[in-house]
């Protein structure tokens, strides 16, 4: 049975030095505890579906995302359709350890999905609702967002002139940790003298595994 609603935020207190110190909440801090148990996982895979239908552009894409050790260094990694790049800071390579081309690397900056969620929902108020054992964090996007969401998602969108009106992200974390993520944006595109309707879709699956770093990758990286 879900339980009703919790509203949520990071606040602040003033105390006597006149430093502004973060208070946090049960809710707050579990939600964020089980981002930074995410992020300091040695090994992370997540699978990325992702759309976007803004009139003329649609986007309809899944990615294999993980990261991994390679003696002793973190490498991260990201597969769509059989192309793959792997990464180390600025350095992409491909498996056999050859640089990426420009369009490859493109592939990469689909990861920074998962950072922008993570910040949205440090700076967010939400919603808290149970399912079962699963807690589902409920955050509503704002228009910044959501065209930041849309730019990662479809590059070509930030020519185009859109309003986004309303947006959803949703987290669901069990036992302390995050299991899914969606979210889903809705509002409209001018094309020429028309204006149309425009969406954003987001499924993320995470989970636990075990992840195979090639070694030409590896070492080049």
């Amino acid at each position: 049975m879900c339980r009703q609603p919790r509203r949520c935020k990071l606040t602040h207190v003033q105390r006597k030095e006149d430093a502004d110190l973060p208070v946090l909440t049960e809710d707050v801090f579990s939600l964020l505890a089980a981002w930074q148990h995410w992020q300091r996982q040695n090994t992370q895979t997540a699978v990325l579906s992702l759309s976007a239908n803004l009139g003329l552009l649609v986007v309809n894409q899944s990615f294999n995302f993980c990261t991994g050790q390679f003696e002793g260094k973190q490498i991260y990694a990201i597969d769509r359709d059989g192309v793959s790049v792997y990464w180390r800071g600025d350095h992409i390579v491909r498996p056999d350890g050859m640089p990426a081309a420009e369009d490859e690397k493109e592939l990469a900056k689909t990861s920074e999905l998962l950072d922008v969620l993570y910040v949205t929902c440090q700076n967010a108020a939400f919603t808290k609702t149970q399912q079962g054992e699963t807690d589902v964090y409920t955050i509503q996007l704002d228009a910044d967002g959501m065209a930041e969401l849309a730019a990662l998602i479809a590059p070509g969108s930030r020519t185009l002139d859109m309003t986004f009106r309303s947006g959803e992200l949703s987290v669901q974390v069990t036992q302390g940790k995050i299991h899914r993520i969606t979210f889903d944006c809705a509002g409209t595109v001018r094309v020429v003298s028309l204006e149309e309707s425009a969406s954003l879709h987001g499924e993320i699956e995470l989970a636990d595994g075990s992840v195979v770093i090639p070694e030409s990758a590896g070492r080049a990286l």
